[in-house]
């Protein structure tokens, strides 16, 4: 287990659900879902967390290159590539960790959308790096579809 993650059953984490709530919104993240499917021989999870985030771009600047120049900065050694959506381009990284002996990864695309001072950021966290492509799907799915509403 991760530090700072706290194991609970599904029976618990009914009983926690607004503590639970109130600390992923104070997080800043709008969505939070778990995804879970028998495969072969075991079980995948997906955990998919969605969240917007302000970021300056300078004038002149490609809001998804400097993403991408950011994102290859702080992680040497993930996969970085620039993809399209319906909103203009995006950024996907994939990147496996190991803790406490187990191989997981995480995968996200994050899309800029530089007129509005926004970043949405699409997570997804598996427990078993084998789930990893399959993160990426979910993640590059939801973000191709994502779009900035004035408010």
């Amino acid at each position: 287990m991760p530090d700072g993650v706290v194991a609970v059953t599904a029976a618990e984490l009914a009983g926690q659900l607004t503590g639970l709530r109130d600390s992923v919104a104070d997080a800043g993240i709008g969505y939070l879902g778990v995804i879970a499917a028998e495969r072969a021989d075991r079980t995948t999870v997906i955990v998919l967390a969605i969240a917007v985030v302000a970021m300056e771009f300078p004038a002149g600047t490609d809001p998804a290159a400097l993403v991408a120049a950011m994102l290859r900065r702080e992680y040497p050694r993930a996969a970085v590539e620039v993809f399209g959506t319906a909103s203009g381009t995006a950024v996907g990284m994939q990147r496996r960790e190991s803790r406490n002996g187990r191989d997981g990864g995480v995968s996200q695309a994050l899309v800029p959308f530089g007129d509005a001072g926004l970043v949405g950021a699409v997570t997804g966290f598996c427990l078993d790096a084998a789930d990893l492509e399959m993160a990426m799907v979910f993640t590059a799915t939801i973000a191709h579809r994502m779009r900035a509403v004035p408010g």
